[in-house]
């Protein structure tokens, strides 16, 4: 109902009123986490949960997801998943394991969250996954290894930004939600990535 933030601090999830009071921890795991995204009814999270935070070569991020009070904490990325590519035969080309995965924003409108996943400090490549951690598909590739990163939805969930370095620089991409139709939309100079962009909602009617 828009009331409350949810926000990361000293590796744990906090959340807060939007008038920044009532502040309030609802984990106390021994994993580390960071970047919390809502369910769009409010009573879920999915957030970055990392296995090793004390190495910055091998962090063993994954997705986390529990209520949104904190409780039934699990990892949602599980499963073993392969970044691959697909060539112009149809061909599947194998690229490596995607044991690692980052940056989760969940749909506006379903059950959808989309991700990155790949090899930290790397590559990896944007997925999308179901909420119960069926359904998780790869969207984007890339022939030459290069990175695409930091999913963020439109207000109808149809389509999907990202940032990614296929060009050889940093750009800002758009996609339909099922990974067709992508298309270069900004060329950013920034290193080592220009982070997730930001889609403007839609206001109702009457709205301020």
């Amino acid at each position: 109902d828009g009331t409350k933030i949810a926000y990361a601090l000293e590796g744990q999830i906090w959340t807060m009123n939007a008038d920044g009071t009532e502040k309030k921890q609802i984990t106390n795991s021994s994993t580390f986490k960071a970047g919390p995204s809502w369910s769009p009814d409010g009573k879920q999270m999915v957030f970055i949960l990392l296995k090793n935070p004390g190495s910055q070569n091998d962090p063993q991020p994954e997705i986390g997801i529990m209520n949104s009070d904190g409780t039934n904490e699990r990892i949602l990325t599980a499963e073993d998943r392969t970044n691959v590519r697909v060539e112009s035969d149809s061909r599947t080309t194998f690229l490596e394991t995607a044991y690692d995965a980052n940056a989760p924003a969940w749909s506006p409108v379903d059950n959808k969250i989309a991700f990155w996943s790949g090899v930290e400090n790397q590559y990896g490549q944007v997925w999308v996954i179901n909420s119960d951690g069926t359904g998780s598909k790869q969207l984007t590739e890339d022939p030459n290894h290069r990175n695409s990163d930091d999913p963020s939805w439109s207000p109808d969930g149809k389509k999907i930004l990202f940032s990614t370095g296929r060009s050889g620089r940093n750009e800002l991409w758009v996609m339909d939600a099922d990974g067709s139709n992508e298309k270069k939309i900004h060329d950013i100079d920034a290193v080592p990535f220009p982070g997730r962009a930001s889609w403007q909602p839609v206001q109702e009617s009457g709205s301020q």
